[in-house]
């Protein structure tokens, strides 16, 4: 539907961004066949609610997102990817 379609290109936007800026671990994600989606689509789907983070945390990016817009959510992932960089 219409309403998933701003989904995709959001999601299709962090797959292009996580390829450009952690090259290392897209490549591993596409050697092993695993879709960013994966894991993307429900941080970009749900603001991060359904995510493992501490509830201050949450809030924090919720928070963000009401003052600064979605951007947020781009930025909180690049965060995580780059926390994962160093595993």
């Amino acid at each position: 539907g219409v309403a998933l379609s701003g989904a995709m290109v959001d999601l299709e936007i962090l797959s292009f961004l996580i390829e450009r800026r952690f090259p290392r671990i897209f490549a591993h994600l596409t050697r092993i066949n695993f879709p960013i989606t994966v894991i993307s689509a429900p941080w970009m789907l749900c603001a991060y609610a359904d995510s493992a983070f501490p509830t201050q945390t949450l809030m924090w990016i919720w928070d963000q997102l009401f003052l600064r817009g979605s951007t947020v959510l781009f930025e909180v992932a690049a965060a995580i990817f780059k926390f994962s960089e160093t595993y």
